[in-house]
């Protein structure tokens, strides 16, 4: 059976387990491409709003394939959970050129990664 987080990981070439940090980067990544997305939305640019979102998108694909799906990590799942959101939201917004969409997206992932920021500290 094809095991994809342990593809991911040794695609990614970690030297260690991810841990809060990377969640924390990968989350302000996705920021990142959101409002790359607005300004190109803004600037009449849809192709290139097109590329923000699929980076996005290759992200949290990516970031979903580090999780941890054996045992009980319930961590993990609360962030499956989020990361499938996430995708559903990122289509939806992409696909009605919508700058409030991808807005209210990024302040979504703005707020689990001040959540995530502080766990990462506290460890």
């Amino acid at each position: 059976m094809f095991d994809a987080a342990s593809y991911y990981k040794s695609a990614a070439m970690l030297s260690e387990e991810p841990s809060m940090y990377w969640i924390v980067r990968g989350l302000r990544g996705l920021r990142t491409f959101m409002a790359q997305a607005v300004k190109r939305i803004e600037a009449g640019d849809i192709a290139a709003k097109g590329d923000a979102v699929l980076r996005a998108s290759e992200l949290l694909s990516f970031m979903q394939g580090l999780l941890n799906h054996q045992g009980e990590a319930f961590l993990d799942e609360q962030l499956t959970r989020l990361y499938t959101s996430f995708q559903v939201s990122l289509t939806k917004a992409h696909a009605e050129n919508s700058v409030d969409e991808f807005r209210r997206l990024s302040d979504e992932i703005g707020k689990l990664e001040s959540e995530m920021d502080k766990l990462a500290v506290a460890s």
